[in-house]
């Protein structure tokens, strides 16, 4: 339970470093005015927005839990972090860039799958037993 805790805290501090990181690249693109400098900057802010909105996702999930559950907390960070891929994909130029981090985020969506499978066996196994 104290760890999970302390794992929350640090996440919330990480979402918050994350906000504040995207705030000062949104004031310093509106500083360079409308150049490709400003442009790059506004990507920036949307991938760290992107990496707040994955920790809060990762927060909650944590905050749900009464008790650990290993494949579904697992298969929630598996998705978080596809999402996180997928968004940061969007802003890529390069074609082949954007196919990596693709098929990267369909791996993490592959194992988000076998985590909820592995989870509801045992969850299934254990309602057998019991």
């Amino acid at each position: 339970m104290i760890n999970r805790q302390l794992e929350i805290v640090e996440l919330r501090e990480n979402a918050l470093s994350a906000r504040e990181k995207a705030g000062r690249a949104r004031r310093m693109a509106v500083r360079v005015g409308n150049t490709p400098s400003a442009r790059v900057l506004e990507l920036h802010a949307a991938e760290f927005e992107a990496r707040a909105a994955a920790l809060d996702r990762d927060i909650e999930a944590l905050e749900e839990q009464d008790e650990p559950r290993p494949g579904s907390a697992s298969a929630h960070a598996w998705r978080a972090r596809a999402e996180e891929i997928r968004t940061a994909a969007e802003s890529m130029t390069s074609e082949a860039a954007r196919s990596t981090l693709d098929r990267l985020a369909r791996n993490y969506e592959a194992m988000a799958k076998r985590a909820e499978r592995e989870f509801d066996q045992r969850a299934r196994k254990e309602q057998d037993a019991g």
